[in-house]
Formats: C-alpha cells, sequence, structure tokens
C-alpha cells in the first residue's frame, strides 16, 4: 500500500475498519442465509470479496480513502459468510455423521489458502512485477468456491 503512496496510518485505519465491519457481516449474512438460503449468502460474500480484489486494482491509478473504505465494506461481506456459510452448509449435509471430520477438512483448508495464497500471489508479484496475476487466480479461486458451493447445495437437495 505505501508503494502506492497510503499512508500507513491511514492503511492501518482500513484494516480495522474491515475487521469492525466483518463482525457485522457475519450476523447479517447470517440473517440472510436463515432468510434467503445458504448459496445466496454464500454467494453474496464471494461477490464481496471479487469487488475487493477489483477495488485493490482499482488502486493503482486511484489512490482515494474512498476506494479504500469500499475496499473495506466489501472484504467484510466477504469475510462475514466465508467460513460460517461452509461450517452451515456442512451442518445441513452431515449433521448426521462426520460432521466434525468435515468441518476440520473445510477449516484446515482455510488454513491452507490463508499459508500459500499470500505467498503465491507474493512470488507472483516478484516474477511479474505485478498483483495481476495472483489477483487473477484470487477471483478464479473465489469462482470456483461459489460453483462448489452450488452443487454441494444441490446434490444434497435432490
Amino acid at each position: 500500500v505505501e508503494s502506492l503512496g497510503i499512508n500507513r496510518q491511514v492503511a492501518s485505519n482500513i484494516v480495522g475498519l474491515a475487521g469492525f465491519l466483518t463482525a457485522g457481516s457475519f450476523i447479517g449474512m447470517g440473517w440472510i442465509s436463515d432468510k434467503f438460503g445458504r448459496v445466496v449468502a454464500f454467494t453474496l460474500g464471494a461477490v464481496g470479496l471479487i469487488s475487493a480484489v477489483i477495488v485493490l486494482i482499482g488502486l493503482r491509478d486511484h489512490q482515494t480513502t474512498a476506494l479504500l473504505i469500499l475496499y473495506a465494506i466489501f472484504y467484510a461481506m466477504g469475510e462475514g459468510t466465508r467460513s460460517s456459510q461452509t461450517t452451515a452448509l456442512a451442518s445441513d449435509v452431515f449433521q448426521k455423521q462426520g460432521l466434525g471430520f468435515i468441518n476440520g477438512l473445510v477449516g484446515g483448508m482455510f488454513g491452507l489458502g490463508a499459508a500459500f495464497g499470500p505467498w503465491a500471489v507474493g512470488r507472483i508479484r516478484d516474477i511479474s512485477g505485478k498483483y495481476d496475476g495472483g489477483f487473477a487466480i484470487v477471483i478464479i479461486m473465489v469462482i470456483i468456491s461459489i460453483i462448489g458451493f452450488i452443487y454441494i447445495t444441490w446434490a444434497n437437495h435432490k
């Protein structure tokens, strides 16, 4: 962020804002999930994450506080659904057996993504000099997660 000319204090305030908004997003997306379905809530969150990445891309040309606030909002939308909705879906599908193991696998995959995702994006940036390839991978993985979530929901309701 500093390479774009954004002050460290401003950036850290945006990270704090994203965390604060995520707390509300967990509650709001949980309500949306119960009212409109898990797929709707998960997809809204995934679109939020994709939007957050698009905002990051836009920061290259327009380093405004408004874009950073928009990033925090979109990121919070996504963060408020990723783990909560996958756990809820696992509970729907595996409530009679294997729920602990499935939730453990889901959590493990989140952990692997958190461990290797930033490294991979950083490596791509080191090689290419840009974040574009890493951002593209993030968007593709989020789209794959939507497809997987919809498929599991659909297969469970057959």
